[in-house]
Order: C-alpha cells, then structure tokens, then sequence
C-alpha cells in the first residue's frame, strides 16, 4: 500500500467537499434478475415455499 501526503490546495478542495451544503435526499439501487424463470420457480416452490433447505442443485437437503 502507498500513501503520500496531500497538498494543502488538495486538502482544502477534500474539506470544501465534505461541507457542501447538499441534502441527500435520494437514494438508487440496481436489481438484474438473472434467473431462469423456471428454475426460480421450482426453487421457490420445491424449497421456500415447501419449508426446506436446499444445496446449490436446488434439491433438498434439510427441512
């Protein structure tokens, strides 16, 4: 890891940020669905909806 010290024109530009007078008032988020619609439903039904713990195949391992 490498540090350097900062110029006192890059500290004052970091401190004028910091106290910008800006509300964040909104905030974002991503959702990609990737699944197969078939599988997330056999998965939903056969191991969320069915009360069980399943491995990574989908099938059952534990209820």
């Amino acid at each position: 890891m490498r540090t350097r010290a900062l110029s006192e024109e890059q500290r004052k530009a970091i401190l004028a940020l910091a106290a910008a007078p800006v509300r964040c008032s909104e905030f974002r988020a991503d959702f990609f669905n990737a699944w197969n619609a078939s599988e997330l439903q056999r998965r939903v039904s056969g191991c969320v909806n069915a009360g069980y713990i399943c491995g990574n195949d989908g099938s059952p391992i534990q209820q």
